[in-house]
């Protein structure tokens, strides 16, 4: 395309993004409509061509950032990623390093944790973390287990680091939590 003009408004986000996206892009027919803007604009400077041109390549550029991630959201997770994903919610309570949780799958635990982020967008020991708290929540707002048997059961090591992660989480204690689901 000879007549884009101008610098990307993120042009540090897409550079350190560029790694997530398909070296390959298939044009669709939204670029093609701005591409073909862009060649009929023309590369004269009257009129305000010039931002208008430089609108059309800011557009084109995020037109090709969509095309790449519905790329990225169809592909498939590999089922490695799947099992190490089923593998953390069934043993969640478990202390789980990332070294048993790649042994388990069969793959590096570098592997484990860069393909665990790219496809499902977190590691593997934020994802446990979430899978802890979730549970956590569930026996919190269902059961009358006190908040230091839940935060055991679901594999923290105290209460207090529990009760932190449910205050992050819903700008509330866990007592609160509770009592808001009680007058719900």
């Amino acid at each position: 395309v000879s007549w884009c003009d101008g610098r990307p408004q993120n042009a540090a986000w897409l550079y350190k993004e560029r790694e997530k996206f398909a070296p390959f892009i298939v044009a669709s027919p939204m670029v093609h409509t701005l591409m073909q803007l862009g060649v009929d604009l023309g590369l004269g400077e009257r009129g305000g061509r010039s931002g208008v041109r430089e609108s059309l390549t800011n557009a084109l550029l995020h037109a090709f950032i969509y095309e790449a991630e519905v790329i990225e959201a169809e592909r498939p997770i590999p089922q490695t990623i799947l099992q190490a994903r089923r593998f953390l919610e069934e043993n969640f309570a478990a202390d789980l390093s990332i070294e048993r949780v790649a042994q388990q799958v069969r793959v590096s635990p570098q592997y484990l944790v860069s393909a665990f982020k790219k496809h499902l967008g977190m590691t593997p020991a934020k994802y446990l973390w979430r899978c802890r708290l979730d549970y956590g929540t569930h026996l919190l707002q269902r059961t009358g287990l006190s908040i230091s048997e839940i935060a055991y059961q679901v594999g923290y090591k105290n209460p207090y680091h529990f009760s932190r992660q449910v205050k992050l989480a819903f700008d509330c204690s866990p007592t609160e939590l509770r009592e808001q689901k009680r007058n719900a």
